[in-house]
């Protein structure tokens, strides 16, 4: 609905800039390019995956369900996997059906993969947000589990060709995957990223 209303205001702009009355030939191709993104997003499933509560501690077998989005409709066999970095907020489709991803996706024939971090959006590894349970809520976990679930994916579409995306902070950590994962990641696409860490990364 948002981008729907956002089209609709670009095409305003866009007569008026012009000079003209309003033309509801302008609507109707706003309207058209959100038909047609929708089309796009019916390709994307979504599901969960098994990851680990904490990585480093090898004792606890605590595991939780952290959700992603997938599109393989353009997936031609050893493709390219251009996986998309949750950051802090849920994730959706539009991860894989409206980003620069998906355009890559489409034009090189691979996949397109979203990963929701863990603690937002469906993706609790405990049920409630107190500190003893935040204590899960790190940089180093979310990597982990970005390398856990690559290595998901490479099994599932025999593939070992990764490059990460995330703008913001999901930008941080496409980097950070690239650095200390470079066997599992052959590139990244790190958008408006802040890479420089900082303690209070509000």
């Amino acid at each position: 609905m948002h981008k729907l209303f956002a089209l609709v205001i670009v095409a305003l702009i866009l007569a008026a800039v012009h000079g003209r009355k309003y033309s509801g030939n302008m609507l109707n191709r706003a309207l058209g390019m959100q038909r047609s993104e929708l089309r796009a997003s019916a390709t994307v499933r979504s599901g969960n995956f098994t990851q680990r509560v904490d990585h480093f501690n090898l004792a606890s077998t605590e595991t939780w369900q952290q959700r992603y989005f997938i599109d393989d409709s353009n997936y031609v066999p050893r493709g390219p996997v251009f996986f998309v970095i949750g950051g802090e907020g849920p994730a959706s489709s539009y991860y894989c059906s409206g980003t620069a991803a998906a355009f890559y996706a489409q034009k090189y024939k691979g996949i397109v993969v979203a990963l929701e971090h863990r603690y937002y959006g469906a993706s609790m590894p405990r049920k409630d947000l107190s500190t003893e349970n935040l204590k899960f809520l790190s940089t180093e976990q979310a990597l982990a589990d970005i390398a856990v679930f690559r290595d998901f994916i490479a099994t599932q579409y025999n593939t070992t060709r990764f490059i990460t995306f995330g703008g913001s902070y999901a930008g941080n950590l496409a980097a950070y995957a690239r650095i200390r994962f470079p066997h599992l990641f052959m590139a990244a696409i790190a958008s408006s990223a802040p890479v420089r860490a900082k303690v209070n990364f509000f």
